[in-house]
C-alpha cells in the first residue's frame, strides 16, 4: 500500500483510541507525558480551580446535574468506534492514495467480522437478538 491510505488506516484506529477514554480498552496509541512535573502541578491547580467555580456557578443559579443512561452513551460510542472501522475498509482508501492491490480481500473480511461483533453488542442493548 502507498503512503495516503497506508497513513489512513492507522489514523482512522487511532482514533478509535484517542479519546479521553480509549473506544472499549483499544488503545493502539501510545500517549507519552511530555508536560514536566511542576508545570503538571500548576496544571492541577487551575484544573481544580476551575471545577470549583464552575461548581460555584452551578450552585449560584441553581443548575442541576444532567443525566444519562449508560446504555445511551455507550449506543453513542459504538456508532462513533462503527463508522471509524467501517470507513477503514479498502474501497474508502482510494481518496488517499492508490491501494495495494488484494487490500480488501485481506482486511475488508476482518472489519467485516469486528462490526458484525459491535452490532451484536449494540443488539444486546436494543434487545434485538440476531445470531
Amino acid at each position: 500500500m502507498n503512503g495516503g491510505p497506508w497513513r489512513s488506516i492507522p489514523a482512522r484506529f487511532h482514533g478509535l483510541s484517542r479519546q479521553p477514554r480509549p473506544w472499549l480498552g483499544i488503545s493502539i496509541f501510545e500517549l507519552r507525558d511530555d508536560v514536566p512535573s511542576p508545570v503538571k502541578g500548576e496544571i492541577l491547580r487551575k484544573i481544580f480551580l476551575i471545577r470549583e467555580r464552575i461548581g460555584a456557578v452551578a450552585k449560584q443559579f441553581v443548575l442541576s446535574k444532567r443525566s444519562s443512561d449508560v446504555s445511551r452513551h455507550f449506543m453513542g460510542k459504538l456508532a462513533y468506534g462503527w463508522e471509524i472501522l467501517a470507513g477503514a475498509k479498502a474501497r474508502y482508501q482510494r481518496g488517499y492514495g492508490t491501494v495495494a492491490e488484494g487490500l480488501a480481500e485481506v482486511l475488508d473480511p476482518q472489519l467485516d467480522d469486528i462490526l458484525v461483533l459491535v452490532d451484536g453488542v449494540r443488539n444486546l442493548f436494543t434487545g434485538e437478538r440476531k445470531e
